[in-house]
């Protein structure tokens, strides 16, 4: 499965409903989150907590070694995927109106043929399979 940043997040924050976001990511055989998902949870981490962004990255590093989550590469097809579903379904074209890291973890999703987990209702709009 790929992890959104939206998830991540939620995990960390603790926000409502984050300890159901724990099971799929435990079950899954397989994790990954797209680099620009990572980036994007640790700035939101920093800014949540008042913390410097490395402070949370080191956190989210500790999550990835236990759940041993790979890190994709983006590489050419990613991007064009991205830019793909940005033109579909990005901010000021759909009512998902995704984000440029919402558009890879979409795109990464896509490209690995892997559900995608994440918390919202963004992506329920598009045709990306939930996990």
């Amino acid at each position: 499965m790929l992890i959104d940043a939206s998830a991540l997040t939620a995990f960390y924050a603790s926000e409502a409903g984050s300890r159901e976001l724990l099971r799929p990511i435990e079950a899954a055989s397989i994790r990954a989150i797209s680099p620009l998902g990572l980036w994007e949870s640790a700035m939101a981490l920093a800014r949540i907590f008042s913390r410097r962004p490395g402070e949370a990255s080191a956190d989210l590093e500790r999550f990835i070694l236990r759940f041993r989550v790979e890190i994709l590469n983006v590489d050419a097809e990613a991007a064009r995927l991205a830019v793909a579903v940005h033109d579909r379904c990005g901010e000021g074209s759909h009512r998902a109106r995704l984000n440029s890291g919402e558009c890879f973890a979409y795109a990464a999703a896509r490209q690995h043929r892997t559900p995608l987990l994440c918390k919202g209702d963004d992506f329920s709009l598009t045709d990306i399979e939930a996990a």
